[in-house]
């Protein structure tokens, strides 16, 4: 697992994600912890998975546990004041310990 605070990884993630992927917090987190996390929630830039009329939370969370170990999973975000661009990325065993889908 890694957490990059760089701007230009931040940049390219945007590029890598998307319009419609699903966001992520993390697991475990209530809204107002969230709050206090710079950087608790973000966008799942990888595997691109969508929310539509059959991707419910629970079953895109389900599909996530379901990856083989050797996918990449990346996440990215910028804190709750905007200033904490991050990039996150792991197994999907990390990401399953670490995020949910929202």
């Amino acid at each position: 697992m890694k957490l990059e605070k760089n701007i230009s990884a931040f940049h390219e993630a945007c590029l890598d994600a998307p319009f419609n992927t699903v966001c992520v917090k993390l697991r475990g987190k209530s809204l107002q912890e969230l709050f206090n996390e710079k950087c608790g929630h973000g966008i799942l830039v990888s595997p691109v998975v969508m929310r539509g009329p059959q991707n419910t939370a629970t079953s895109l969370n389900e599909y996530m546990a379901t990856l083989p170990a050797s996918t990449v999973v990346k996440v990215r975000g910028h804190g709750w004041s905007f200033e904490e661009p991050f990039v996150w990325t792991g197994s999907p065993r990390e990401f399953n310990q670490t995020w949910e889908i929202d």
